[in-house]
């Protein structure tokens, strides 16, 4: 899937910080100002350190962030007690409160009486967005799934915990661990009241401007990324798209693919639009890459072939005709050296995979966008992510700039949701069966045409063998020794792309994992149409569609080329 626009390039993501609050909804014995008052400090402390970042970001001679302004959300479950005392810290410190609930906001708003209700319904009116997800009233589960969705939007914690273990399902103890385990800072407020936030694992001051720094800024490279790539624009492949075309004209002659299955648009295209822009520039940029690479590695055995030609056109060519041919295969093995030589193209190498990985995890991020969830990255922790190259930096950015979209899941949407992941992983199965049978036609015709030039080189050999024990002279000889010669050298061209096993080896994984995909599908389609069944099969499909990407990660971070 490439956009039609071939001067995109990826654009630097504007600055986005979520802290997630959660904790206890009783606090009989709380000095509810103080600990407003504390909340309050936290948000203010970590917004001036946020601002501060972004102003040193835009001073810098290449900044990685855009010129407007940190967006800083607060991820809130709106519950009675401290969410909704957090939630009004955050707005007087001028952070954007996102809600979500586990039930529509009517039927949630039930578990409130009195004055709780009444906050609630005015905080609720102040949220920039109200993510409603279609939970089981007779279950914790749904507050559980509230607790692990905050987590996943949230780059820090704020909570209310008197550090015991959670009561029931999905309590506060249990989302305190979850976000240990994904590596978020946790700030602790106890629920007595007035007293500083405990940053779990932290000894002595907290140093915001480090916590930030590690949640916001990217590794370093070598290669000088992320910066980089937002100079960095598709050419439209130019003679590299040339040779592929002529490559698939002339090997995969008479192999036409089926056609597309399903065309898989979400209809709620406006709401992730940062995430599309992001996939089409990174899908572009892969590519293009990818062309350059196949391009000189087709280049580096095809030119062969002339050279060939020429060389015996110098040698057995009339006259004026030598010359010619001998500065011909000169120059076509200049060429060959020089789409041989690694230094040029391994790097074009490097970007196809990073740009590859970087659009296939944006595209998934879409996906999973459906029903208001992230992908997974790689490593447990979100410092181990950040650490390993630039591309999970710049992935998260965007989900982060791109926020939680409003929904309502309801029977409808959650119809188009299913029906949304279900197309685009029919497109992949489509998009995979495609490539293994084009893998399957060019291996078949580079094996079909290199046996037969062998043949042919053995018969006219035969042929020239019979002439000379038949006393012909050698100018009869002349063209039978020419293609005894010709034809023998222009078969390993052919074999020598078979040699490495790519075709078949890529056409035998693409089945494997059309075929994983179409078991995804089957259990999409037996799943009750609600979020809590179908986002399981949902992120499974996902984790299908991410294999690859995860094997060029490991490439990233090898430095290790292999053939493409």
């Amino acid at each position: 899937m490439s956009s039609t626009d071939c001067n995109q390039a990826l654009q630097r993501p504007v600055m986005a910080l979520h802290i997630g609050v959660s904790g206890h909804r009783s606090l009989p014995d709380t000095d509810v100002a103080g600990l407003r008052a504390e909340a309050s400090a936290v948000f203010r402390a970590v917004r001036t350190e946020a601002l501060a970042l972004h102003a040193a970001d835009q001073s810098s001679v290449a900044p990685i962030y855009a010129a407007a302004p940190p967006l800083l959300r607060c991820v809130c479950g709106l519950a009675e007690g401290t969410d909704s005392i957090l939630a009004e810290a955050a707005l007087d410190e001028a952070w954007t409160l996102v809600a979500v609930l586990p039930f529509p906001a009517d039927v949630f708003a039930e578990d409130f009486a009195g004055a709780a209700r009444d906050r609630y319904a005015r905080l609720l009116a102040r949220a920039q967005a109200v993510c409603a997800l279609d939970g089981d009233r007779g279950s914790d589960h749904a507050y559980a799934d509230i607790g692990d969705l905050i987590i996943e939007q949230s780059d820090l914690l704020l909570t209310v915990w008197d550090g015991k273990r959670a009561k029931g399902y999905g309590g506060t103890g249990d989302v305190v661990r979850l976000a240990m385990r994904a590596g978020l800072p946790v700030a602790v407020l106890p629920p007595s009241g007035a007293r500083a936030a405990n940053w779990l694992g932290v000894t002595g001051t907290v140093d915001f401007a480090a916590m930030l720094r590690a949640a916001l800024l990217p590794p370093t490279s070598g290669d000088g990324f992320p910066q980089a790539c937002f100079n960095d624009r598709p050419r439209g492949n130019g003679w590299a798209a040339a040779v592929l075309r002529t490559y698939d004209w002339l090997v995969a002659l008479g192999h036409a693919p089926t056609a597309s299955p399903i065309s898989a648009q979400p209809v709620w295209e406006p709401e992730v639009a940062v995430l599309h822009q992001a996939f089409q520039a990174s899908d572009q940029l892969a590519t293009e890459y990818a062309a350059r690479y196949r391009a000189a590695g087709l280049l580096r055995y095809g030119l062969i072939l002339p050279a060939t030609l020429a060389s015996l056109v110098g040698w057995y060519g009339a006259g004026w005709l030598q010359p010619i041919g001998n500065l011909a295969a000169f120059v076509v093995l200049l060429f060959v050296v020089l789409f041989s030589a690694h230094g040029g193209w391994e790097p074009a190498h490097r970007r196809f995979l990073m740009y590859r990985a970087l659009a296939e995890y944006i595209r998934n991020a879409r996906l999973l966008a459906s029903l208001r969830a992230v992908p997974s990255l790689p490593g447990a922790a979100a410092h181990e992510v950040r650490a390993a190259d630039w591309t999970g930096w710049y992935g998260r950015a965007v989900i982060r700039q791109q926020g939680l979209s409003p929904a309502h899941f309801d029977a409808e949407s959650m119809a188009q949701a299913v029906g949304f992941v279900r197309g685009e992983a029919q497109n992949q199965i489509h998009f995979l069966q495609s490539r293994a049978e084009g893998f399957d036609v060019i291996a078949g015709r580079l094996r079909q045409i290199g046996v037969v030039l062998s043949i042919l080189g053995v018969a006219f050999s035969g042929g020239r063998a019979a002439l000379l024990l038949a006393g012909v002279g050698p100018s009869a000889l002349r063209a039978f020794n020419e293609m005894a010669l010709v034809l023998p050298a222009m078969a390993p061209v052919f074999l020598g792309l078979l040699s490495f096993n790519e075709y078949s080896k890529l056409a035998t994984r693409y089945r494997l994992v059309a075929a994983a995909l179409e078991a995804e599908i089957a259990a999409l389609d037996r799943a009750a149409l609600n979020r809590a069944t179908v986002l399981p099969v949902a992120r499974r499909i996902v984790d299908v569609m991410l294999a690859e990407r995860d094997d060029w990660r490991q490439l990233m971070q090898s430095q290790t080329i292999s053939a493409y």
